[in-house]
């Protein structure tokens, strides 16, 4: 694969740079999993019409064995599931790595943190598992409520969601999220 052979003459030519870094944490699964031609959550196959869970697809397996080949191999640094924005950012800005998955605006924003000409430039995205390059349609929200159809409560169920999106309710949440460790 061409950008494992490119991050091993990365990694020859700095060899205390991490040449693949991500920021996501384990969402790193979710951005990286399309190029194996499946999500980590439930998702529709697109051949068949059929629901999926991601997890249990051949891909998955397929695509976990290539990120364990890159923390093998040095290509990646060894916190790469717990990194957040600023330790990638320091990642980026001082030359310790070269690839990264990203949103495309954010491009914008590193080019006007790095020096000396340096930039980033947007490339395809791996070939991971079969023939296609994928990027995920990351468009839309994965979290949300819904209130059952044949709730015996739907009066209380209502009440409580129009408390919650209410200048009250938010901040009582947060709160409560943040006094269980939520």
């Amino acid at each position: 694969m061409r950008y494992t052979s490119t991050a091993k003459k990365l990694k020859e030519l700095y060899p205390e740079s991490y040449p693949f870094v991500f920021r996501h944490g384990i969402n790193t699964l979710k951005y990286f999993a399309p190029a194996f031609g499946i999500y980590p959550t439930f998702f529709e196959d697109k051949a068949t019409g059929k629901i999926k869970h991601g997890v249990t697809d051949p891909g998955f397996k397929k695509m976990v064995e290539y990120l364990n080949k890159f923390h093998k191999e040095g290509l990646t640094p060894p916190d790469w599931l717990s990194m957040d924005y600023k330790a990638w950012t320091q990642f980026i800005t001082t030359n310790k790595s070269f690839m990264t998955i990203q949103f495309i605006g954010q491009i914008e924003i590193m080019n006007s943190q790095l020096q000396n000409g340096a930039h980033l430039k947007f490339m395809a995205p791996p070939v991971g598992y079969g023939s296609k390059a994928y990027i995920p349609n990351t468009n839309f929200e994965e979290f949300g409520f819904a209130v059952s159809s044949k709730t015996k409560n739907l009066d209380a169920a209502l009440r409580y969601l129009d408390f919650i999106y209410s200048k009250e309710g938010p901040y009582h949440y947060q709160e409560y999220s943040r006094a269980r460790g939520i």
